[in-house]
């Protein structure tokens, strides 16, 4: 190290800026954060039509929509059809 007086001058200019609250993040309180709840459904592959199954998921679907909630995945997975899942914020 060719200054080690630069060094301990921006060791401690570290130091005190890091106690300064002008270049901190402020923390999130809890009670600004907001939470939600969720569900998923899904159906099972059996012997009914693509278009009857896709039938039943659209209805229920929009009913949960005009109940709050937001659907934010579809996927298919293990033996159902598709599993879909929603959330809505809390009050």
């Amino acid at each position: 190290m060719r200054n080690p007086g630069f060094a301990l001058v921006c060791f401690l200019l570290g130091c005190v800026a890091s106690q300064v609250s002008v270049f901190s993040v402020p923390k999130a309180l809890a009670s600004q954060q907001d939470r939600f709840d969720y569900f998923c459904f899904g159906y099972e592959k059996d012997g009914s039509s693509v278009d009857a199954r896709a039938k039943i998921a659209e209805t229920r679907l929009k009913k949960a929509g005009e109940e709050g909630w937001e659907l934010v995945s579809a996927v298919s997975m293990y033996n159902l059809e598709a599993t879909y899942c929603l959330k809505r914020r809390l009050p």
